[in-house]
C-alpha cells in the first residue's frame, strides 16, 4: 500500500483524504490444481465455482467514505 497523493486536509474538522493504492495477493491452498495440471499454469472454471472461492473483504476502519477502482 501507498499514499499516491493526499488531496485535502481540514484543520478545522480534521479530516483529510487520500489516493491510496492498495495489492492484495493471496494463496488458496484448497484452490492448488499443479498435480492435476502440472503443465497448465491457467485454469478456467465456470460461474459456479465462484461462489466457493473466498475473497477477503478488506476495509479500512475509521473511515468516512472508501471508493474502490479496480483495473
Amino acid at each position: 500500500m501507498w499514499v499516491q497523493e493526499v488531496t485535502s486536509v481540514s484543520e478545522l474538522t480534521q479530516d483529510f483524504e487520500i489516493d491510496l493504492y492498495v495489492n492484495e495477493f493471496w494463496e488458496d491452498p484448497a484452490l492448488d490444481y499443479e498435480q492435476l495440471y502440472p503443465c497448465n499454469r491457467n485454469l478456467s472454471f465456470d460461474h459456479s465455482m465462484q461462489e466457493s472461492i473466498w475473497i477477503p473483504n478488506t476495509c479500512f476502519i475509521n473511515s468516512k467514505k472508501a471508493l474502490i477502482h479496480s483495473s
